[in-house]
């Protein structure tokens, strides 16, 4: 018998046993197959293809959509979003929809960070002035200044203090830098300037307009110009530099031009002549940059004093201008009867084509500025050319190839939202006045200004990797084209290998019949003969499975989005898991022994359907569930133990194909994904526990025996050893100090003497740090050890007779056995099992109770870590009490436990997204339906992509590591070795290069 992981193996045609195993199971006609025939007769094999299939048409759809321009940007500013309701408060959230937004709200230092140096003008009505104050209060509550009513139809302006030095959190800097030189922010100081500007009406939004009332502000504020010198015409001059100048402008009108019955009509014709205006403006600031005589009727120090505020700077220009938002028609004041949500509707509908239009304006012109060419202001052909000027010629500027760095023309960024609009339907109903929303409402407005306008300049702070609206995914490294091009190569040779097979041998491949996704003939004809098309078909499919996760995970070519935990889709989702479990019982195919390889594949597969579930969920902010979930992980780590200390102490065979074969299967798959995705080992956190502990059993049972102990107390080595093993952990582990708080590395002397130290820091650690590592490998340090005494406590029972656990229950109908103790299948005698029942059903009664009311985390876990060997040994117990429990297991469960390795590692970027911190979309829709229909179809394209990952990974480390010939699978791993040598010291190379981004 073996509890074993199933990536630990006994050599390589064990793993074709296993691939042929459930291909067997799959094509079985049994109806107790469980897995082999779902519906109508439909096999897995036949969902499998289906589902493979169905998402190549689904990547060839979504690169057809952002190859027309609809990226991640587009989902934040233009999808309808969906609103959450928190279960327990009742306060609304919003979020986009396709893409993963930053909630500035609880992140006020990204805001500080991306804002830093910069100028930010509200322009608009009473609504704009609500998000001026608003973003001041989300960067310092304490500066939001007090408005009486005196102050509503006035120009305001506030400056926030940016806290310094600050460093971006994440980001590795030397003590000396200051927080500007650092983030590269050379935009005069560190302050961030807010303004607002009383423009309520449409007509009063053209750039003219607003650069003349910055002009004025300058002129009662200090802080924004010195030594202001007044114009012939009544305008202020300012000397170069003495402006912060806008790097945001957001317009925010709409109500008091519905409110005056402006008709759809006299709207369009107002806003086509202020982007005239606007564009002229733009034209008339670079003419002035060349030298160029001004027009008539527009001085020459008029343009001086307008320079002063945009030269050089509107490359760096956002406008930002949404839909006009909702308002709730029954708490209008009687003044507002006008305002009706069909006459806002009207007002949108002619206001958002004429803003297109100056979005498509701008948008040429940066192209324009981009080749160095000149740009004449000819109609647009699909809007009849309403923003055509007379004649517009913006003069050829030297220097106009980076627009960031040496301005070029003045060509502003215009982005458009429509789906702030799906804000103001979700929180109209809250707002008192009928007119102004509430803090949520405008947090939500903010998080998609700020969204839009920050995550596409990574210069200004770093983007994290749950952030993917509006923001580049870095762009290809070198290693990253190389192990794509060994892909390509391989697959070539896949299929023009078997292209030429099939005609040589008249259709039929000639290492035997081919299957779809491997072939139990073709893997043994490798086992013996590992030729070019052997080795490339394994390498080919698991490489396509990794590229597919680069494509899923580090591109924007699928939609992503946050995850939403309720406690119904948390049960929901397990119990209809645990139906399909129950449904697919059958007896086992061995003898029904204590923790039999069926039951420990059933025990993982379950244990990994509710971890995935809590994943996809996000339920680790439940404290309960938490908990839960790390006792699965122990319960991983006990098997590991249970498996191993089973094989060595029963089969004494401690050569180093074993070692090679279990640490090759762990980790192939793992190392492609680091390659692939550019993580560091310690992200898939459990290859390095589950190959750590590995490595630490074996040491303990290969260590030498001592023949003068041995020899007195023959019956105490192993004891010896697995109380050993207690014992360094306790001394590694604990705190010297018995704080089990600490994060001091003083507090782990013996850790850090083991391994902070090269290379073992470099494959442990996270961020130069060892924290991660201690945490993951400390929270479970003594369940190993438990594993192990638990399999030596068994085979001591065993052989004295004190356990008889081969003998199942007696079956309706058939004959009984002869009389015997254990007659009823009891693992033990009546009174010893009904002890042991109560005192199991006692340990889970008083761990539901203390997670239920435990609330210090950090307490929770230090309890979890001497608390979990005795909730697993009890779980193991119970599951194994009777001959019947024993002799049954579930098919379903069984699979899902034969691919937890795959599943684990591959749920980071395939079935969730942004490395599990969202959710992979390729249905979209905000509707429950559509949400379901989603997440059943990524759920079922995941396992099938995991049985291909699975199925090739087995393949791979059997012509790597051939049971049968010791010095071929020395001389190949060493080979594996070198090559990831070699792999990581290129990697740590170019990590000194400059990181470019880019979108996909």
């Amino acid at each position: 018998m073996s509890a074993s992981l199933p990536v630990s193996t006994a050599g390589g045609e064990r793993m074709v046993a296993m691939i042929a195993a459930r291909n067997n199971n799959n094509n079985s006609s049994s109806s107790s197959a469980g897995l082999s025939s779902l519906v109508g007769g439909v096999s897995w094999p036949q969902v499998k293809r289906g589902l493979l299939i169905a998402a190549a048409v689904f990547l060839v759809l979504h690169l057809l959509r952002l190859s027309s321009g609809y990226d991640s940007c587009n989902y934040l500013l233009n999808a309808e979003g969906s609103v959450q309701i928190n279960p327990k408060s009742g306060a609304k959230s919003w979020r986009p929809q396709g893409c993963m937004a930053r909630e500035f709200g609880s992140a006020a230092t990204a805001a500080h960070a991306c804002l830093a140096g910069r100028r930010i003008v509200f322009a608009g009505d009473s609504r704009a002035r609500q998000l001026w104050l608003g973003m001041i209060a989300l960067l310092d509550k304490s500066a939001v200044p007090q408005v009486t009513q005196q102050d509503y139809h006035t120009d305001m302006s506030v400056t926030v203090a940016t806290p310094s030095p600050m460093l971006v959190p994440g980001k590795k800097v030397n003590s000396d830098l200051t927080f500007a030189h650092e983030l590269g922010l050379n935009r005069h100081g560190h302050n961030v300037t807010l303004d607002f500007l009383w423009l309520p009406f449409v007509a009063n939004q053209s750039l003219a307009t607003i650069s003349s009332r910055l002009l004025l502000a300058g002129e009662h504020n200090p802080n924004l110009l010195d030594d202001a010198q007044q114009a012939d015409d009544g305008t202020t001059t300012a000397p170069q530099g003495a402006f912060t100048r806008p790097s945001l402008l957001v317009h925010g009108v709409g109500l008091w031009d519905v409110r005056d019955l402006i008709t759809p009509d006299q709207v369009e014709q107002q806003l086509t002549e202020v982007y005239r205006d606007s564009l002229q403006f733009l034209n008339d600031l670079d003419g002035h940059a060349a030298g160029d005589r001004p027009r008539p009727g527009v001085s020459a120090k008029w343009l001086d004093a307008h320079s002063s505020l945009w030269e050089q700077s509107s490359a760096d220009l956002d406008i930002f201008w949404g839909v006009t938002l909702n308002v709730n028609e029954a708490n209008l004041r009687p003044d507002r009867q006008a305002i009706t949500n069909e006459r806002i509707a009207q007002f949108n509908q002619a206001v958002l084509p004429v803003a297109e239009d100056f979005a498509h304006s701008l948008h040429e012109r940066a192209e324009e500025s981009a080749r160095g060419g000149n740009l004449d202001q000819q109609p647009l052909p699909h809007r009849a050319g309403r923003l055509a000027l007379e004649p517009l010629i913006v003069p050829d500027l030297p220097h106009t190839a980076d627009l960031a760095t040496q301005g070029g023309f003045l060509a502003p960024n215009m982005l458009i939202s429509r789906s702030i609009g799906s804000i103001g339907k979700a929180f109209a109903e809250d707002s008192t006045d009928g007119v102004h929303f509430p803090d949520a409402a405008v947090q939500a407005q903010l998080n998609v200004i700020l969204n839009a306008f920050c995550n596409r300049r990574h210069e200004a702070w770093d983007r994290p990797d749950d952030v993917t609206c509006c923001a580049p995914y870095p762009a290809l490294t070198g290693l990253q084209y190389v192990f794509f091009a060994v892909v390509l190569f391989a697959l070539v040779c896949w299929l023009g290998g078997s292209y030429a097979a099939r005609h040589h041998t008249g259709g039929a491949v000639a290492s035997g019949a081919e299957s779809a996704f491997g072939a139990t003939a073709r893997a043994r004809h490798m086992l013996s003969s590992p030729n070019l098309l052997s080795v490339a078909m394994p390498v080919a499919q698991l490489g396509l499975v990794l590229v597919f996760a680069f494509l899923c995970d580090r591109t924007h070519i699928f939609p992503k989005e946050r995850k939403i935990y309720t406690h119904f889709d948390l049960i929901a989702s397990i119990g209809v898991m645990f139906v399909a479990g129950w449904c697919t019982l059958t007896h086992v195919k061995t003898a029904p022994t204590f923790l039999s390889r069926d039951q420990t594949d059933e025990w993982k597969g379950w244990m990994q359907i509710v971890f995935l579930i809590y994943h996809f969920l996000g339920g680790s902010s439940v404290l309960p569930l938490y908990m839960l979930v790390r006792v699965f992980v122990a319960s991983y780590l006990f098997l590991t133990g249970f498996g191993h200390f089973t094989f060595f102490y029963t089969k004494k065979q401690f050569g180093i194909t074993r070692i090679i074969q279990v640490l090759t299967r762990l980790n192939v798959l793992t190392i492609g994904l680091c390659m692939v995705m550019d993580k560091p080992y310690q992200f898939y956190y459990f290859v390095p526990l589950s190959s750590f502990w590995f490595l630490v059993v074996y040491a303990i049972m290969a260590f030498p025996s001592i023949p003068a102990v041995q020899k007195r107390f023959p019956g105490l080595d192993a004891p010896a050893r697995i109380l050993a093993l207690f014992t360094i952990c306790s001394i590694v582990w604990l705190p010297f100090s018995g704080n089990y708080k600490s994060t001091s590395a003083d507090d782990f002397p013996i850790f850090q003497f083991l391994f902070d130290w090269w290379p073992i820091k470099e494959l442990f650690s996270v961020s130069d740090s060892l924290y991660e590592w201690r945490f993951r490998s400390g929270l479970d340090c003594f369940i190993v050890a438990h594993g192990m005494l638990i399999a030596y406590a068994y085979q001591i029972a065993k052989s004295h007779g004190v356990i008889h656990d081969n003998q199942p229950a007696v079956r309706p109908g058939t004959t009984p056995p002869p009389p015997g103790p254990l007659l009823s299948g009891l693992l033990f005698n009546t009174a010893t099992s009904a002890i042991l029942s109560i005192v199991s059903i006692g340990i889970f009664c008083w761990y539901i109770m203390f997670t239920r009311s435990c609330t210090d985390k950090a307490y929770c876990n230090y309890i979890h870590t001497f608390s979990s060997p005795f909730l697993v040994a009890a779980f193991a117990f119970l599951r194994n009490l009777t001959g019947r429990s024993r002799a049954v297991y579930s098919r379903f469960f069984a699979y899902i436990g034969q691919l937890s390795l795959e599943l684990f590692l591959l749920q980071f970027h395939i079935w969730l997204a942004a490395d599990t911190k969202g959710i992979l979309v390729l249905i979209p829709g905000t509707s429950g339906f559509w949400r379901l229909l989603n997440a059943a179809f990524t759920t079922g394209l995941f396992v099938a992509v995991s049985e291909v990952a699975s199925d090739s990974s087995a393949l791979i480390v059997s012509l790597l590591a051939p049971g049968d010939n010791t010095r071929a699978v020395i001389s190949r791993f060493c080979g594996l070795l070198v090559f990831c040598g070699v792999w990581w010291m290129l990697r740590q190379a170019l990590e000194a290069n400059t990181e470019t981004y880019q979108h996909y």
